[in-house]
Formats: C-alpha cells, structure tokens, sequence
C-alpha cells in the first residue's frame, strides 16, 4: 500500500504539472498576456496543478484500482488519461462556458464528468487497439497516452482558444513546429528503459516543457508582452491616462457652469489644464462615442452604430498605437457594453470588466484571479473601479503606461449614496434609487409629477457628486505615486443624459446638446496655465490629439484634427470645420453637423430637418429651417458629402464590421442598462 500510493502520488503529479504548464501556457497567450506578474501565473498553475491531481487520486482509486486487476500498470495509465481528460476539457470550457445559466460549481462538476468520459473512452480505445496489435495493454497505453497532451493542446488551441492578439503568420507557425517537436520528444521518452509508468509520466513532462518553451518564444515578440521595470518607449509623454465618466452631462459639472451640481475634483483638474467648451460627441449613446474616441473617426466611418456591431481589426486604435510603442496598456471600463468581444480590447494587455463580462480564458487565470482579487467585483461599483485603478498605477509606477479608467456611473440605475444627495422631502416618499430597464422605462405619464422630475434629477446630480469624489480619490493617488505631474490626463465623457429638455428622458434618442455635448479637459505634463476653448471641437479629436502630444503616429481619420495647438495657447492650422454626430439607437436614427455657429439636425428615418444657431440659442428651442433655408441647406450638402466620403474611405481601408451575437448573460446584463 505504502509503494503503491507512492507510486500513485507521483503519477497524479506528473501528469498534473503537465496539464497546469498546457493550461497555463495556452491561457497566456489566448488571454493577451494577462497574466501580469510571476505570482499570478504561479498562482495559477499552482490552482490547476491542485485540481487535476485531486481529480486524479480520486479516479485513481475510486475507479482505477476497483476496476484494474494489474492496478500498478493498467491503474496508472487509466489514471493518467483521465487526468488529461479532466485538466483539457477544463480548460476548453473556461474558455467560454456554455452554461451559462448554471451555478459555478455545478458548471465545474460538468466540466469534471465530461473530462472523465474523454479520459476513460481514451484509455478504452487503447485497450482495443493494443489487442487487435497483440500488444500487452500497459505498453501500447504508455506508448499513446503521452501523445494526447500535445494533440489535446493542439485541438484546444485551435479549435477554442481565441488567440487574436497573435496575429503573425511567423507566430502561429513557430507554435506548430513546437507543437510537432513535442509529438517527437513524447515518442522518444516512451521508450526509455526506465520503466512504463515513469516513461509515461517523463514523455509527459518533456512535452509540457517543449510547449511552455514555445509559448516563450512566440509571447516574447508578442505585441501584447508584458514590459519590463523603467523599459523605454518611443513616446515624448512616460503616462497617458484616459479618464471617461459615462452618460456625464457637460453642464452637471460646476467647471462648465457655477449653476451646476459641485465637482471640486474635476474642477481641479480642469485648473491646471485646458477645458474644451464646445465639444459634441459623435453620437448619444456608449458604443459609436467610445468607437470614435478611440480611433478617431466618426460614427459613420467605424460604423459601430447598433447594439450587436462591433469594431473590425482593420481600424487602429489608440491602445494599439501605445502598445506598438512599448507602452503598458492597461483598461478598467465599467460598462457592459463595452465588451472585448465588441473591438475595445484590441491593444490592451489587460482589459478589465466586471467578473463575468470577461471571461476567464483557463482555469488557471479563473483560479489566480479570484485569490488574488484581481478583477472588479461582480457589479462594479464606482468605488470598486478607483481601488482597482489606485492598485494598478502604484504597481506600474515605474513603467510607461496608458491607463484608461472608464466609470460607468451616473448612468442608470441612479443609485447614489444617500449622502452624495442633496436631501429634499421627496426622498422621503419615493427614496434614493431609480433603477429604470428596456422593460419599465418610463413614460411621460409616470414621470408627469414635476416633483418626481425634480427627484430623477438629484439622483443623477448625487451620482455625478459620487463619482467626482472617487475621481479626487484617484488624483490624491496619482499624487502621492508621483506620478501627476509628468502625466498626460484626459477627461471626457462619451454622451449626456436627457432630463425632459426635449421632452425626452435618457440617451440614444436624439442629437441635441443636452446628449451629445459633453465635457473635454486635457491636461498635459508639467505645471500648464488654465485655458478655455470656445471653439467647436469632436470627441473623435481625442485619439489624434493624444498621439500628437505623445510623438506617436496618428491614426488614419479624415474628419478628426489634433488639438494639440490648443494645449500650447495656439490654434490649430485647421481652423474651424463641420463636426459630425449620427446614429441614435431608439427611435428616429439621427444626425447632424455643427459649422460656422449653426448645428443642422435631420431624421434619416423621416427627413425631417432643423437648424439651431446655437449661439442665440444653446437649448434648442426653436428651428430655423424654414426661416435660413440656404443655411439649411449647406447643412444638408454636408452631411451628404460626409456620407460619400466615408463610403469611399471604408471602402478603401477594407473595414466591415462584424455583427455579434449576444449570449443568453450579456443580452440580460444590457436589459438591465436599458441598452436593449
């Protein structure tokens, strides 16, 4: 009993550490190097390594034994296949589950059964085989089992593992001649005179050592590797930070107006740097403004203008750009629509969402994230988003990063701490949440009390105050990291709020000011004088603004200019031009240009149009389309001369977006954001 279980332990072992390296190994590289430190990926395969081998020694003598009558040879060798089962099959289905609708453990114990009956079917056709050859079982099962490691990694990789940040050709195929030399070098030791168990489990080791040699060599031009301490990056500017509020309007923050809801933090920053007054977002809602935010073109040109388009590759991003430069490129982003599946991740080492929403791609990064309490929580809370933040800069101090720090508050539900609000007697009947979904959202009968309208209101001015408070939270830290004054530090948000302005609650529905005007800040390294713009600016000038400042190449965007002369009490050779908006998710599909102090709105569904000069009326009040019909007119040109120059330019850059599908959990996850 003593040598048998002996023996047993150092089998279970041998072929757990083989399916911890393949499980780790795979999720590496299939995650965009995620694994961001030694003691994650220790943390990791350290998990695995503990899962497979209790699966083992309970096969082993649950099964194995009662059913092997040579339990030493045969035993083993049913044991080893039903641990290479079980560690493949868990790392397939981490991956992307397909029960989603089941409970983790209960997701596990399938995981765990269906690994059983592929181990045990596998020792099974060896046993067939071995007698139709005349061969004895144990030697035809140590000469096949350790193949299966390599194939299973090879099936696995190729069949479910998404590696799309390992784009090169040179790449994949290093990984298939490794793949191949493992085949070889599990041949070879299963033929060593050492014994058939100790050849089984030495052939098993040498694969994993030859595949983990291969995930090196392939991650280590990998441009989503991991750079080291102080590594030198070709960028002018060592730390851009992207800091983005969602649904924020402009006029809620005091920095825009003494009238508005107080925000000491974001005034801070609005104090040291230049504040943008005029800036229209490139549509009403998350996905087209965060599309041209990050690549600099309009809704049209990236066309992410539905609820199930998602980024091509063919357009270049900012974390892209960054990451070729051998930036840390890091993103914490709150909001389910914003899913890595949509394009946002693309040049993002690490792309966090709250747990679920990104999915583990191994066991081992499951298993390291939540003992190590990597990820925001389940749902994310404002303040969850900051510590996450606050823990990353103090760890990447050193390094050359763009960080993007997305909150998704105030956007509803409206739940801010009750003393984030202003107190009034209306909190006391109807409290201090308004959780609103595609299924109650609300009409004009429910909202018709001006004392319920007034009580929507203080919530979303209370959120506002909540997360300007996280966000002073966040500069504290960057200030007592070192890290504030030599960074570069943009604020935005991706669209406003409507508040009943148009007779309207919500986003996505139309294009006036109160929805896609939204607040720009940029403050640059050093020590810079407070500056106003009055000029009318996009948020598609964001991604080529930055690049400018940091030296970096500019992404291809026709419409977008850098805002960089700005910065230096300049203004830009460009000089005024149209700014464009479009694709409004509910209702009526909209768009319209700003130009020369006049803003052109029209329906694409009904035609209708309407023309506001904004400077005698910032609200929107009246239209002067039929009163300015040749300015209505110059309007119209525009936006129809845009329409056939982006045609003509996607066309060229070869982009099509993809259309997702939404899963069972993400379609549930954006009801409950009102998104669908």
């Amino acid at each position: 009993m003593g040598r048998g279980f002996a023996r047993s332990v150092i089998v279970g072992c041998g072929g757990s550490l083989v399916v911890a390296g393949i499980d780790c190994a795979t999720g590496f590289i299939a995650s965009g190097s995620r694994f961001a430190s030694p003691a994650f990926a220790a943390t990791a395969f350290l998990g695995v390594f503990l899962v497979t081998l209790a699966c083992y020694l309970a096969v082993h003598w649950l099964v194995a034994r009662a059913i092997g009558r040579r339990a030493d040879d045969d035993g083993n060798a049913l044991s080893i296949a039903v641990a290479i089962g079980v560690g493949v099959v868990i790392v397939i289905f981490e991956i992307g589950s397909p029960h989603a609708g089941l409970s983790r453990l209960l997701e596990m114990t399938v995981d765990v059964a269906v690994g059983a009956v592929a181990g045990t079917g596998t020792y099974a056709l060896a046993c067939a085989d071995s007698q139709r050859a005349g061969m004895t079982v144990p030697r035809r099962a140590g000469r096949a089992l350790p193949l299966l490691a390599p194939i299973a990694v090879v099936a696995a990789w190729f069949t479910f593992v998404r590696i799309d940040d390992v784009r090169s050709t040179a790449s994949a195929a290093l990984l298939v001649a490794f793949l191949v030399v493992a085949l070889l070098v599990g041949r070879v030791a299963s033929r060593l005179p050492i014994g058939r168990w100790r050849a089984a489990v030495a052939a098993l080791s040498a694969c994993a050592l030859v595949v983990g040699v291969a995930c090196a060599l392939v991650t280590a031009s990998h441009p989503a590797m991991v750079p080291g301490k102080g590594t030198k990056v070709r960028g002018t500017v060592p730390r851009v930070i992207l800091l983005t509020v969602d649904t924020l309007r402009r006029d809620a923050l005091s920095c825009y107006g003494p009238s508005a809801t107080a925000t000491p933090a974001i005034d801070r920053i609005a104090a040291e740097g230049v504040l943008f007054r005029n800036v229209t977002a490139s549509s009403s809602w998350t996905l087209p403004s965060f599309a041209s935010m990050m690549t600099g073109l309009t809704t049209r040109g990236h066309g992410v203008d539905v609820s199930n388009a998602a980024l091509p590759d063919t357009v270049a991003t900012l974390a892209e750009r960054f990451r070729a430069a051998g930036y840390a490129t890091h993103a914490l982003v709150a909001n389910a629509m914003l899913a890595p599946h949509r394009g946002f991740a693309q040049g993002f080492q690490r792309y966090h969402l709250p747990a679920g929403r990104l999915r583990p791609t191994c066991l081992g990064e499951a298993v390291a994230t939540r003992l190590r309490r990597e990820p925001i929580s389940e749902e994310a809370s404002t303040r969850d988003v900051t510590d996450a933040a606050i823990a990353w800069i103090r760890a990447r101090r050193n390094d050359s990063f763009f960080l993007w720090v997305h909150y998704l508050d105030p956007h509803l539900p409206y739940t801010p701490p009750e003393s984030a609000v202003e107190r009034m007697n209306i909190h006391d009947e109807m409290g201090f949440e308004l959780d609103i979904t595609s299924a109650t959202r609300p009409t004009m009968d429910l909202f018709g009390d001006p004392s319920r309208r007034t009580w929507a209101r203080s919530l979303y001015d209370g959120e506002v105050r909540h997360v300007d408070a996280e966000i002073g939270r966040f500069l504290d830290a960057l200030r007592d990291a070192g890290l504030y004054d030599d960074a570069l530090l943009v604020f935005a948000a991706d669209h406003g709020e409507e508040f009943w302005d148009h007779d309207g609650f919500e986003h996505g529905h139309t294009l006036y000011e109160e929805l896609v005007g939204v607040p720009l800040i940029i403050k640059t390294p050093g020590r810079a004088v407070a500056r106003v713009v009055d000029d009318a600016v996009a948020i598609y000038d964001v991604a080529p603004t930055v690049l400018a400042l940091c030296g970096l190449p500019a992404v291809t965007a026709p419409k977008a200019i850098s805002l960089a002369g700005y910065l230096g009490g300049a203004t830009p050779p460009a000089g005024p031009r149209p700014v464009f908006a479009s694709g409004t998710l509910f209702r009526s599909n909209f768009e319209c240009v700003v130009f020369e102090g006049w803003k052109y709105v029209r329906s694409a569904t009904t035609g209708r149009e309407e023309l506001f000069r904004l400077a005698d009326d910032p609200l929107e009040r009246r239209s002067l389309a039929l009163d300015f019909p040749d300015v209505a007119a110059r309007g119209r040109y525009l936006i129809d001369e845009h329409a056939r120059a982006t045609e003509s330019f996607r066309m060229l850059h070869d982009i099509s977006n993809p259309q997702i599908e939404l899963d069972a959990d993400e379609i549930e996850r954006l009801r409950s954001l009102g998104y669908l």
